[in-house]
């Protein structure tokens, strides 16, 4: 297969953005919102991916010792007998239950704080961009009135 480059990746956006003269339109300003936007999910990106990897790495340590809990549990259930084995069988497979419980929860609150760390950054990109957007559309209001009495 011939040796390929990307046509585009040579391409000044931004400059070749700013060729297209619109009037009222700050191009500099419409590419900085939208790079910062991109930077934004990028940040909101990597919080979401690190929380994922808490929650293996979490996961993983869990599996370890519900192992080794596992292991302990049935080496005491082989040395115990008659009735006392089955008390003993009962209050380990409750002691497991509630654990697993709690483990549960743990790895709700990890996810769910993951997500909310990510959807905080998402919101704050979102607010700065409307405060944007206004600031945008009173200088666009301005020079309108502006050309406006230079017509008159």
């Amino acid at each position: 297969m011939a040796n390929q480059t990307n046509p585009f990746s040579e391409m000044d956006v931004t400059k070749m953005m700013g060729a297209f003269r619109m009037p009222n339109v700050d191009m500099e300003s419409m590419m900085t919102t939208h790079r910062r936007n991109v930077e934004a999910m990028t940040k909101a990106n990597q919080v979401a991916i690190d929380g994922m990897q808490t929650l293996v790495q979490r996961q993983m340590e869990i599996a370890r010792q519900n192992m080794d809990d596992a292991m302990i549990a049935a080496r005491d259930m082989m040395a115990t007998n008659g009735t006392d084995g089955v008390s003993k069988q009962a209050d380990t497979a409750k002691a497991q239950f509630e654990r697993m419980l709690g483990q549960m929860k743990e790895m709700s609150d990890i996810l769910s704080k993951s997500q909310s760390e990510a959807a905080d950054v998402v919101n704050a990109r979102i607010t700065s961009m409307m405060d944007e957007m206004k600031t945008t559309a009173a200088s666009f209001n301005d020079a309108g009135k502006e050309a406006g009495k230079k017509a008159n």
